[in-house]
């Protein structure tokens, strides 16, 4: 999503299911926070989704606080949205992220 993929025309969306933004002592927070020092434009559409039972493992706190980050960069060009869905942890959250998915991509 940053700067190695920067010309990477591949996807036009991307789409996150609980991600593990804590992993490797929140290494995609550093990543991200280097792109925007030299970067104020970042051509991308991403969906994150992340169980609201999600918060013994990081997970429901890191992407949190990541959406939080990325959104007030205000990059030109970054649609991305998160949608916490209820009562799904890390493996309940599977099915319904993908249903959402599929459903998206109908449009």
């Amino acid at each position: 999503m940053f700067k190695r993929y920067k010309t990477d025309k591949l996807f036009d969306r991307h789409f996150a299911i609980s991600p593990s933004i804590w992993a490797n002592y929140y290494e995609l927070d550093k990543i991200e926070t280097a792109y925007f020092k030299s970067n104020k434009a970042l051509k991308a559409d991403v969906m994150i989704y992340v169980g609201g039972l999600e918060f013994l493992n990081k997970v429901l706190y890191s992407t949190r606080s990541f959406y939080t980050t990325v959104t007030g960069r205000k990059y030109t060009g970054l649609r991305v949205r998160k949608e916490e869905i209820g009562n799904a942890n890390h493996f309940s959250i599977r099915k319904p992220a993908i249903d959402r998915i599929f459903e998206s991509l109908k449009d």
